[in-house]
Formats: C-alpha cells, sequence, structure tokens
C-alpha cells in the first residue's frame, strides 16, 4: 500500500490475502435475490443499498442484504 495513505490517522494497512480479495466497486446484481447475501464491499457502497435492508460488518468489511424477490 502507498505509504503516503498509510501515514493518515485512523489508516490500518490490509494484509496481501486481503488485497486480493478488494473487489473495487463492484456490486453484485441483487435484483432477483431471495434471502440473505453477504459480498466484501464498502461502507458506503453497502449502506446505499437501502431497498436491501444492508448491514455493514466494520470488522470484516462485508455487506449483507436481504432481498424478497421469492
Amino acid at each position: 500500500m502507498k505509504k503516503s495513505v498509510l501515514n493518515l490517522r485512523g489508516v490500518q494497512a490490509l494484509s496481501q490475502k486481503e488485497q486480493k480479495a478488494v473487489q473495487g466497486g463492484w456490486i453484485p446484481d441483487l435484483s432477483n435475490l431471495c434471502g440473505a447475501y453477504t459480498f466484501n464491499s464498502v461502507e458506503s457502497q453497502c449502506l446505499s443499498l437501502t431497498e436491501y435492508y444492508p448491514i455493514w460488518d466494520k470488522n470484516t468489511r462485508k455487506c449483507s442484504v436481504i432481498g424478497n424477490n421469492c
């Protein structure tokens, strides 16, 4: 990771494994979702999915949503 970013207050470096798992900006197609689904995300992206009742887990950096298209 860039040292200039790591010098910011409150920033935590990602491990090599975490860096490989980052899916920058990708949101799965939720239009036919029936039930719960969890995916890697960022907080703002996750919480913008209000119609799917999003839950953001800051520890795992995952977003859980629920779809009603059953």
